[in-house]
């Protein structure tokens, strides 16, 4: 099962293809089937189960229930299981046993969007063979994420029809995360992901996926919007050109000193600019502008220009001088520029010359060029010489509007008549600079921002990853402000005040079996300050899952289900689940596997059923009763010292009321 991460070897056989499978059933099975809980979710409407039998699901709070099993789905054990209103998630796996060892074996991904009533089954390959099962799931409206060990993260943005990998390494030249599990190698703890986990807290302009790894925790970021103001450098840009942009950390422009300012170097002979690592997309409307500056210095000189667009393709692989020179390279463009003297350009009419223009143009929604008539005008030489804005303005109905903000004024450039092509809103790069030789000029940016301004949509790909782990060599911060081990099995967001917590596990030297959380996405961690009372000069806590109410945090453990309010300085064990009502109770020092809020309400899991809390500090203790009327107790044989269990249920029903002594 999913808590039991057992030591797997890899077999290189051959992974066969599976087809979608579509059942429709009217029901599952009456009652829980299963005591086995590793998963606990919810929806508006119900409570979900993860169990040993199927995934189980009740509307009425835990007093009814109904669980699904292998048919409809391709197996019985719960191995993941995500929960939202768009619908229900589940992985299944089993184990099969080779050489007296037991091995698990993934058996894929299932999907009802209707409680239950229907299920489709998905069996990407990531997720449906050895070492390959996903271990948790994550969604977000109709995203789902699942982290599947040898099979890595994967995604699917179409209701699990199409499954894709999220790499840790993706934004890499390099992409060795990618040939690691192309190559059948499986080597890459990087890659081994155990949890994961979508996070909200920073919406609508962000979004992120995190995702712990035997290599610590990643952090996907996706942003809708693009800003730099080159602090950075280009860290966010590829360049292209001849000689290559550069960036001044500082430099006096006018009279200003600026800071992080784009040169773009340029040549005699071809354009030179930086071509965005981010593809930005708005189809629903967007704004992209950038601060620029044309230093005019001799009217006698080439050629000098400045301006934002976006190239015909996303990325075009632009990578010398010329790259970018025709005029169709680009579907959307605008810039300002001065022709001098000394390249004389039979497009540019000689009274043109010793002058600033605008010069714009895009693809329009017949996918012909559209150009602005850019001598038809008057002049824009008040324009050189000053910091000014030129901003391109797309809205909903994809109509393009060509601005320059200059001081306090907004002034139309060029408001054409067509629309703009909807390939161009779908996800383009952004390309600052063009031209400045030096002979007439130097053209500088000081900062570019492109935001969407419709509905919010979130890029294919991220636009950054982050890489949390700890770094026995790294000396800038203490061991208690680092992550405490490297192998996350449990992540938890708390939106309520933006904490992010895993549970770790050590993997190497310096590396402690810890619960830890950070209030600043993952720069500082702090170690929750959890003791098994049996066991007082203890340090390590196996935590496994994690449940929020507002600020208060639960943690399931493998020595009962702890709870602390902010800012977590002091944890308490819960100490008692007795159910007065059915008169048994469940152990406070068993391990819970799972935990989860929903309207006020505790639940939590583990291998002896699932408790929830009730009115009056009371709790509701739910097993399976399978064989109700049978005496009989499990497990059987046990150990009180090594099974998890740490002791027997003995279960019977007398005929009458009597006194029963066992």
């Amino acid at each position: 099962m999913k808590k039991m991460l057992a030591a797997i070897i890899l077999i290189a056989l051959p992974i066969a293809a599976f087809a979608e499978i579509s059942i429709t059933l009217d029901g599952g099975f009456s009652g829980i089937q299963s005591n086995s809980v590793i998963d606990i979710d919810h929806d508006s409407a119900a409570v979900w189960l993860g169990t040993g039998a199927g995934p189980a699901v009740s509307t009425d709070n835990g007093n009814t229930w109904t669980t699904f099993g292998k048919n409809p789905l391709p197996a019985a054990e719960v191995s993941a299981l995500s929960v939202d209103n768009r619908g229900v998630w589940v992985a299944t796996s089993h184990s099969q046993v080779a050489q007296g060892e037991s091995y698990p074996f993934g058996d894929g991904i299932s999907l009802t969007r209707d409680e239950g009533q229907s299920w489709v089954n998905f069996a990407p390959e990531q997720s449906a063979y050895y070492g390959k099962l996903a271990y948790d799931l994550a969604a977000y409206d109709s995203i789902a994420y699942a982290a599947c060990f040898y099979g890595g993260l994967i995604r699917s943005t179409d209701w699990g029809t199409t499954w894709t990998n999220l790499y840790p390494s993706q934004l890499d030249t390099i992409n060795s995360d990618s040939v690691d599990y192309v190559g059948r190698t499986f080597n890459r703890y990087s890659n081994r992901m155990f949890a994961v986990k979508t996070d909200e807290t920073l919406f609508p302009d962000t979004f992120s996926v995190w995702a712990g790894s035997a290599y610590g925790v990643y952090r996907f970021i996706y942003t809708t919007n693009f800003s730099d103001d080159f602090s950075n450098g280009l860290r966010k840009w590829k360049a292209f050109g001849a000689p290559v942009p550069v960036v001044h950390d500082t430099l006096t422009i006018g009279d200003s000193l600026r800071t992080g300012i784009f040169d773009n170097m340029g040549d005699t002979l071809g354009n030179c600019g930086i071509l965005s690592k981010k593809i930005f997309a708005g189809p629903h409307g967007f704004v992209m502008e950038t601060d620029i500056y044309l230093q005019v210095t001799d009217t006698l000189g080439c050629f000098d220009e400045a301006g934002i667009g976006m190239p015909k393709v996303a990325n075009p692989g632009w990578y010398g001088a010329n790259n970018d020179s025709l005029p169709d390279a680009y579907g959307l463009y605008f810039s300002l520029s001065f022709i001098g003297e000394s390249c004389p350009d039979p497009r540019v009419p000689p009274q043109a010359r010793h002058h600033a223009w605008f010069n714009a143009r895009y693809l329009d929604e017949n996918d012909s060029l559209q150009v602005f008539d850019t001598y038809s005008d008057s002049s824009a030489d008040r324009f050189i010489n000053n910091w000014q804005t030129l901003r391109i303005l797309v809205d909903d109905n994809d109509s393009v509007k060509f601005v320059i903000i200059s001081g306090n004024d907004t002034i139309p450039v060029w408001i054409p008549p067509t629309k703009l092509s909807s390939s161009m809103m779908s996800g383009r790069n952004i390309v600052l600079g063009f031209r400045s030789s030096g002979s007439a000029g130097k053209a500088y940016h000081n900062a570019v921002r492109a935001f969407q301004t419709g509905d919010r949509v979130f890029p294919t790909y991220p636009d950054s990853i982050a890489h949390i782990y700890y770094d026995y060599y790294d000396t800038v911060l203490v061991d208690t402000l680092r992550l405490p081990g490297n192998h996350v099995v449990g992540l938890g967001i708390n939106p309520a005040n933006n904490t992010i917590w895993a549970a770790c596990r050590p993997v190497s030297t310096g590396e402690n079996l810890r619960v830890a959380y950070s209030t600043d996405y993952g720069r500082i961690w702090h170690a929750a300050n959890i003791v098994d009372p049996a066991d007082p000069g203890s340090k390590d806590v196996e935590g496994w899952d994690f449940a929020f109410d507002g600020t208060e945090a639960y943690v399931a453990t493998s020595f009962g289900l702890y709870q602390s309010a902010s800012p977590y300085g002091t944890w308490t064990r819960i100490p008692s689940f007795i159910d007065a009502d059915n008169e048994t109770f469940y152990r406070p020092d068993a391990p819970f596997y799972s935990v989860d809020v929903n309207n006020g309400m505790i639940w939590a899991g583990g291998n002896d059923g699932t408790v929830h809390s009730i009115a009056n500090d009371g709790w509701h203790v739910i097993r399976s009763l399978i064989r109700a009327d049978e005496h009989y107790a499990y497990p059987s044989p046990f150990s009180p010292v090594l099974s998890s269990r740490k002791g027997t249920t003995i279960h019977f029903k007398p005929a009458t009321d009597s006194r029963v002594d066992v």
